[in-house]
């Protein structure tokens, strides 16, 4: 199954529509933010998609969704933005600590 196909299944079961475009926006279709945090849950348990409830709010539909991800495929494997925020962090509150 592709990854279109995997997403639309979701998002279908998820609203009880079979009838969801690729080009239609998750928030248009009736999903909330609740639903938007159980499509990315499920993404993960059944197919093993690292989708965060973020990415499917800043990329609202599965074609932007889908671009977005096999861009990050082709990306180079650097410093994770993620780690990059959390050791920011770290070093804030090592800072206000001492002072």
């Amino acid at each position: 199954m592709e990854l279109r196909e995997k997403l639309l299944l979701l998002c279908q079961e998820n609203l009880g529509n079979d009838d969801i475009s690729e080009q239609a926006n998750f928030f248009d279709i009736g999903c909330s933010s609740l639903m938007i945090y159980k499509i990315s849950e499920q993404a993960r348990e059944r197919y093993g998609l690292n989708i965060s409830p973020i990415d499917m709010m800043t990329y609202p539909t599965i074609e932007k969704l889908i671009a977005y991800l096999q861009e990050g495929e082709q990306a180079p494997k650097g410093d994770n933005l993620g780690d990059t925020a959390i050791t920011a962090r770290k070093n804030l509150r090592n800072r206000r600590q001492r002072g």
